[in-house]
């Protein structure tokens, strides 16, 4: 009796277990997941959308800058009020802002009280305070300039209060935020990984495998099957079961997070996990001597290896 014979045989026999074949076939079907979901699944966007029932120069041209408003939300424009507010009931928007007719106008005359911009928002919303901070200020940069026109009423000094205004706007007398970092961050450029747990939940099967394998030799040993047999021979039998379990997990899961994550300390890790699920298998067997106790004992080791393995994932 040679381990490569035990090894085939038991390797045959594990995957004849449902439980066994599950586990496999879902790592294996997150893998393909992660790979196959295009490019767009994958991004970050915070959409605002605007519904423009002012018309004239300002909304005009707000509408053709509302893209640059800000680098971290993605504005755009709806073609309807209803559009807008199907948008933000589906999570597909935000919130979102409705200029009435007449706003701009009321705004740069300071007629406070009418024409009011109306904000839909999405129940749990956090966001927009910061996103109506983001908007009016894009807002009055183009308006300012009439704005002073309009409280000055001195056309004949337009010019020089145009003067005044950039320099003012430009100099070193108010606060702003600059940009430290040399360019622009882009929300929906950035590609994010859908946030899928291969690498823990190939850490739990391994586990799970190991235990799985002592299940099927501890069933195989009260089946008194074992019984002629020294102790050599049922060693030998209990590691060609514990391995046979725990390699073809093994190697799926070094498969998987090296296609996810590339080649990787995961990788070592998950090497590592199996040989220490291997040992501690084996040695769990003189402790736990009936495969009924294992059957209750199996459920409490993966729940707390499932909390172990997640809570360490987020610290």
């Amino acid at each position: 009796m040679t381990f490569k014979n035990v090894f085939t045989v038991y390797l045959k026999r594990i995957f004849t277990k449902k439980m066994y074949i599950v586990t496999l076939v879902l790592l294996l079907a997150l893998t393909i997941i992660y790979k196959c979901l295009p490019d767009a699944e994958k991004t970050a966007d915070i959409k605002v959308g605007i519904y423009m029932e002012d018309s004239g120069y300002y909304a005009d041209r707000l509408a053709e800058n509302v893209e640059n408003l800000s680098s971290v939300y993605s504005f755009y424009i709806a073609d309807s009020e209803k559009q807008l507010t199907d948008n933000i009931k589906s999570g597909h928007t935000e919130c979102g802002y409705v200029i009435p007719e007449g706003f701009f106008d009321s705004y740069i005359k300071g007629l406070s009280g009418e024409n009011n911009i109306v904000l839909y928002t999405a129940p749990g919303t956090t966001l927009s305070e910061a996103i109506s901070e983001t908007l009016f200020s894009g807002i009055y940069k183009m308006c300012s300039v009439d704005i002073l026109h309009y409280a000055a009423a001195s056309p004949d000094l337009d010019e020089q209060l145009d003067l005044l205004l950039y320099s003012y706007i430009e100099g070193d007398e108010i606060f702003r935020v600059s940009d430290s970092t040399g360019g622009n961050y882009i929300a929906q450029n950035e590609i994010y990984p859908i946030d899928i747990p291969v690498y823990e939940l190939s850490l739990i099967i391994i586990i799970f495998a190991g235990l799985l394998g002592l299940l099927t030799y501890m069933t195989d040993s009260e089946r008194e099957i074992f019984i002629a047999l020294p102790d050599g021979s049922r060693l030998l039998l209990l590691t060609s079961a514990i391995a046979a379990s725990i390699l073809p997990v093994y190697a799926l899961s070094i498969l998987s997070c090296a296609i996810i994550y590339g080649i990787t300390t995961s990788l070592m890790t998950l090497s590592l996990c199996a040989v220490i699920c291997f040992f501690a298998s084996v040695l769990l067997k003189p402790v736990i001597r009936k495969s009924t106790v294992l059957t209750k004992v199996l459920p409490v080791i993966m729940l707390c290896s499932i909390v172990i393995i997640f809570v360490r994932s987020m610290l």
